[in-house]
Formats: structure tokens, C-alpha cells, sequence
């Protein structure tokens, strides 16, 4: 047993004899990601001089010729993803890799160097069939795991929102209702017929919110990816969106959605993660924290004026960008992430022959948030 004479240490900390301490950090707990020190990068040249993979304007569907182009170190994770998920929805929703994406990332029968390899298969690999060939027989989970570190490693694959874009999708929770917090209750209600006003009112209110606020934060997005200088890495992350919305609509279909009173049009995840929440609320909670920070990149001014809002200072770059990303899924609306996308292709109206002057449809915010925007879709239009 080592003799412990003459060791002084108190556990403070001063530095040691020839060693320097650590510098004081005075914010919050950091959050240290030891995947991140030592993952290989991979470089903005390799990433997009390697092979790429045609779509079409969907970015769903391969397309040959096609009018985009996807680098096939996230084109052939995806698609290979896609084609194994839907076999397993195939056979129950229950086998989906999304139900169990809160268990541990490799199951015993693989290796855990496995994830490494098959990373390092793809940034050697020059065509999607000799990717598909190698991961034939890799399950659904470590192919999503190969996936989101490939996501990591590249790191500039990030879009910078405005602050704009922040502070409204920081004031967004689709998956809660309007007293769904912890520290929200319905106020005391004195008999039943209250008790049932007020819930009716809360489910009222949240309608209202669910159907008028994609029209804004659509927007709000659709300008950031617009003045994206670096469109290579916008079209990237269209891709991203699109078919992770695409996964979460099948998996939320599967599960019986369209039997549970969830309507299967634009509302489906938001209307299923509110009636369903411990059926989906871990599946989303993961995904958020594995790729919202690399994802999306939210402006210095916004960090600073959160912090200085005491009830949101814990709220780290890590929490921050999977709320985002998570809300930004669950409003389900495809046509807005098209690389063709046009404002009057996703602007939602629920009244007929609408065309922004009916008082009583969804796109009135919009008309007063914009005015500037819906005078120039409606130029040379009457009343």
C-alpha cells in the first residue's frame, strides 16, 4: 500500500508543484462532450469533393439525373436508415429503433469499435452500393448512431439563425400544453362544469397557438436559409429536416396515430407528441441533444440576452439547440424546406380563397408580423 507521509493535499485548488490549475469558470456547469476532442473532423474538402448522391426536389427520393446533390457521407447513412426502419415498422412500431433510442447505443452483439469503422468505411466508400453492401447486415440503431457521428465530425455543418429566429423558436413548445410545465396548474375550480371550461379554454387557446405560429417561425427560417452564404451546407441541412421529418411522420403513423382522434394532415407530430407524450417525448429528447447543437447555431446577442434572464440561465448551447430542432420537427410542414421553396408555397390559410384578406384565417399573424411580405404576394390582388 502506498504510504500516504507528507501528503498535504486539501483538495483545494491551488496548483501543484510545476502544474498549472484550471482557469476559474464563473457560469454555469460547462458541458464537456470527450466524443468531440478526440473524433476525427472531417473537413468541408472531404466532405463535399467525395461522391455525392442525386435527388430530386424532395431530397427524399434518389433521382438520376437529378437537380440536387447530397454528399454520400450523409446520403447513404440516411437512405440505408430509412430502408432499414421502415422493414421494422413493417413488422410492429414496437421494433422501430426510435422506441428504443433512449437505451444504450450498442446492443451486446456488436462491438463498440463498430461506430468508428463504419465511419471510417463511409469517408473511404465512392458509391451508395458498396455502402449499402457493408452495412446489409448492421442493425437500424448503430446505422442512426454512424449517422449523428458523422453529423459531429463535420463540424461546420451548422445553420446561424438570426436573433429573431431564436428568440421565437425560444418561446415555442409544441409538445406541452399551455399548463403542461412543472410549475403551471389549472387555477382551483369550484365545480365540475368550471373544471371543464378551463380545460376546453387551455385546448382552445393551444389550437389557436399550434395553427398560427408555423406561419411566422416558417418565415423566420426561410429567410436565415436564404441569406445562408455557404447554400452547399443550407442544402445539407434541408436534407437533414426533411427526412428526419419524414422518419418521425412514419414511425407516428405506425404507432396507431391515425386511430387515436390525431388528424394525419400538417398536425400530425404536434397533435400525437401532445396526446402521446410518453410515446414520443424520449424519442425527441434524444434526437434533439445528439444533433441540435451541430446543427443549428444561434447568435452571440441571443446567448447574452438569455443569460441575463435569471429563470433561463441554465439553459446551455446543448438544451438550446435540441429545442429548437425539436419544435422546428414537430410543425411538419415539408414544402417549406424544398430548395425551391417559394413563402407562397408554405404560407398556411384555413379559410377559402383567403389570399391574406380574410380576418378570420391563420395567416392574419402572419400579415401583421410581415405586412411588408404579404404586399408584395399580393400585388395587383382586390380585396
Amino acid at each position: 500500500m502506498a504510504s500516504t507521509e507528507g501528503d498535504n493535499s486539501d483538495g483545494s485548488t491551488e496548483p501543484m508543484p510545476d502544474r498549472r490549475s484550471p482557469p476559474a469558470y464563473r457560469n454555469g456547469p460547462p458541458i464537456f462532450c470527450l466524443m468531440d476532442i478526440i473524433r476525427p473532423v472531417i473537413s468541408a474538402d472531404e466532405f463535399f469533393r467525395r461522391p455525392r448522391v442525386a435527388f430530386s426536389g424532395d431530397l427524399l427520393t434518389q433521382a438520376n439525373p437529378g437537380d440536387y446533390f447530397i454528399p454520400l457521407l450523409i446520403a447513404a447513412p440516411m437512405l440505408i436508415l430509412h430502408a432499414k426502419h421502415t422493414e421494422e415498422l413493417n413488422q410492429d412500431y414496437r421494433r422501430s429503433f426510435l422506441s428504443r433510442l433512449d437505451f444504450p447505443t450498442l446492443p451486446n452483439t456488436d462491438p463498440p469499435e463498430i461506430i468508428e469503422e463504419l465511419t471510417m468505411f463511409l469517408r473511404e466508400a465512392d458509391t451508395l452500393e458498396e455502402c449499402q453492401e457493408r452495412f446489409a447486415t448492421v442493425s437500424t440503431r448503430v446505422v442512426f448512431e454512424v449517422l449523428v457521428d458523422v453529423i459531429q465530425a463535420v463540424q461546420f455543418l451548422f445553420v446561424p439563425i438570426s436573433n429573431d429566429t431564436a428568440m421565437a423558436m425560444l418561446n415555442v413548445d409544441f409538445i406541452n400544453h399551455k399548463y403542461g410545465g412543472l410549475n403551471d396548474a389549472f387555477p382551483p375550480a369550484d365545480s365540475e362544469s368550471a373544471y371543464v371550461n378551463q380545460v376546453t379554454q387551455d385546448i382552445i387557446v393551444d389550437d389557436f397557438y399550434k395553427r398560427r405560429a408555423p406561419n411566422i417561425l416558417h418565415y423566420l427560417w426561410f429567410k436565415d436559409l436564404e441569406n445562408l452564404v455557404d447554400k452547399e451546407v443550407g442544402l445539407v441541412f434541408r436534407f437533414l429536416v426533411l427526412n428526419l421529418m419524414q422518419m418521425l411522420r412514419q414511425y407516428c403513423l405506425a404507432a396507431g396515430a391515425s386511430t387515436a382522434g390525431v388528424d394525419e394532415g400538417q398536425f400530425l407530430l404536434i397533435d400525437y407528441a401532445q396526446m402521446h407524450a410518453g410515446a414520443i417525448e424520449e424519442v425527441l429528447r434524444v434526437l434533439g441533444n445528439k444533433l441540435g447543437r451541430y446543427l443549428i447555431r444561434a447568435p452571440a446577442a441571443f446567448h447574452r440576452q438569455v443569460y441575463q434572464e435569471s429563470p433561463l440561465r441554465e439553459l446551455s448551447e446543448l438544451v438550446i439547440g435540441g429545442k429548437f430542432l425539436i419544435n422546428l420537427l414537430l410543425m411538419n410542414q415539408p414544402d417549406v424546406w424544398f430548395p425551391a421553396a417559394e413563402v407562397q408555397d408554405f404560407i398556411l390559410h384555413d379559410q377559402p380563397d383567403c389570399n391574406f384578406h380574410v380576418e378570420q384565417c391563420i395567416c392574419q399573424p402572419f400579415k401583421s408580423h410581415f405586412p411588408h411580405v404579404v404586399e408584395s404576394m399580393t400585388a395587383g390582388d382586390s380585396p
